[in-house]
């Protein structure tokens, strides 16, 4: 469903970044990156496009940013489970719960990182990249405690961890919170 465009007021310049961000979400997520104009992006922000490229550089800055910030937000909400965790066990389980409590408030973020993220070219990939291989860190590590503590058998952690993500990462095609 298409959102309406804001109406144009006097923000501060972090606050009119907030609202590009979030109107870039939004037709991302409807339309994906590829057919996603700046001018729309710039229409739902309510703001001229030459507005919006005093902001952001060009549609890849947008997208990086998105990307950057949930990877982020999303890396600091698992390592908050693991540090208030008592044991793996109940780490790994905090770890899932939240994991999909993120799917499911930030739906549109973890679609475009799953269908977007190939548009961006490799080494600007980085910080993005480096946080996917932290998450990736935690869940191996607390199922190599596991595996270790003998509570689960035989498989590679990072195999496992890898499948327990993918899994994770898909349920924002079907979820629905009713």
């Amino acid at each position: 469903m298409a959102t309406q465009a804001r109406t144009a007021t006097r923000l501060p310049p972090e606050e009119r970044r907030d609202e590009i961000l979030e109107a870039a979400r939004e037709v991302f997520a409807e339309r994906g990156y590829q057919k996603a104009s700046m001018r729309e992006i710039a229409r739902r922000a309510g703001i001229t496009q030459a507005a919006l490229y005093y902001h952001f550089e060009n549609k890849e800055d947008l997208l990086i940013t998105i990307l950057e910030q949930f990877s982020n937000d999303f890396y600091q909400a698992l390592l908050g489970c693991m540090t208030r965790a008592q044991g793996p066990e109940a780490g790994l389980r905090s770890m899932l719960r939240t994991h999909i409590d993120v799917i499911g408030a930030r739906r549109k973020d973890i679609k475009i990182l799953v269908e977007d993220k190939a548009h961006i070219e490799g080494q600007k990939l980085g910080s993005i990249t480096s946080k996917e291989r932290d998450i990736l860190n935690l869940y191996t590590s607390c199922l190599d405690e596991l595996l270790s503590a003998g509570r689960i058998s035989g498989q590679s952690p990072t195999v496992v961890a890898l499948g327990i993500i993918g899994m994770m990462n898909s349920l924002y095609h079907w979820y629905r919170e009713d």
